[in-house]
């Protein structure tokens, strides 16, 4: 989403008391908070078994990316899907932002 769409669903956020969960993607922001695919499963831990990357896809608005969840070993059936949040809360906008290792 653009900064103005964030900008405005953060202060619904504070006026709901609700805790949003959002990245940075260049010039826009992906908010996880109450949506998302099979990858908002993955959990912290600190022997993860996923790498996450970022993207520049072709076709798609200039400065988007995308966030992608790699296997970083072989994962068991049934094991959960674990990944390193490596993250820090911004308190002032009261969102939290993840410092994931990234590398294009």
């Amino acid at each position: 989403m653009t900064s103005k769409k964030y900008e405005k669903r953060t202060r619904e956020y504070k006026k709901s008391k609700t805790f949003p969960y959002v990245y940075k993607a260049g010039p826009f922001f992906i908010d996880a908070t109450d949506r998302g695919n099979a990858a908002k499963y993955a959990h912290y831990a600190c022997d993860f078994n996923m790498r996450t990357e970022k993207w520049q896809l072709d076709g798609k608005l200039d400065g988007f990316v995308a966030l992608g969840f790699f296997a970083g070993r072989q994962i068991e059936k049934g094991e959960e899907l674990t990944i390193d949040y490596n993250y820090d809360v911004d308190e002032h906008n009261f969102s939290v932002w993840p410092l994931l290792s990234m590398r294009n």
